[in-house]
């Protein structure tokens, strides 16, 4: 696989293996940080440079959504964990009393909705 500045170069149909190295940045950066205090926001914000130019395929961004629902809630993705705060309020705004974590598949789409924007309004 090629990459072009941090970017896969795809040509064609998208395979699972395109994705796996911002699948891996994600879980290594998790690991390190397993013990000890973290921004949780900062789970969804490792991805976003891929996230600008590519439409994230399904199974990464529910990966992605499964490796951050597990470290903020510290299962092991094996056995049931009891859950102290609903996902709505996880991913609610801050200012609007959630802990303010971004949904994957709806970052992705802002990110690539303001690149359509920028390519519609600004002529250079």
């Amino acid at each position: 696989m090629e990459h072009y500045l941090g970017f896969p170069l795809v040509k064609g149909r998208v395979c699972q293996n395109v994705y796996n190295d911002v699948v891996d940045n994600v879980s290594k950066r998790l690991a390190t940080w397993k013990g000890n205090i973290l921004n949780k926001t900062v789970t969804t914000v490792i991805p976003v440079y891929n996230m600008q130019l590519h439409c994230l395929p399904t199974y990464v961004c529910n990966r992605l959504h499964k490796m951050t629902r597990s470290f903020l809630w510290g299962g092991d993705g094996i056995s049931r964990t009891w859950n102290h705060v609903n996902w709505n309020m996880v991913t609610t705004l801050k200012r609007f009393g959630g802990l303010g974590i971004r949904e994957v598949r709806l970052t992705n789409l802002a990110m690539l909705g303001k690149l359509v924007w920028n390519m519609l309004h600004n002529k250079g």
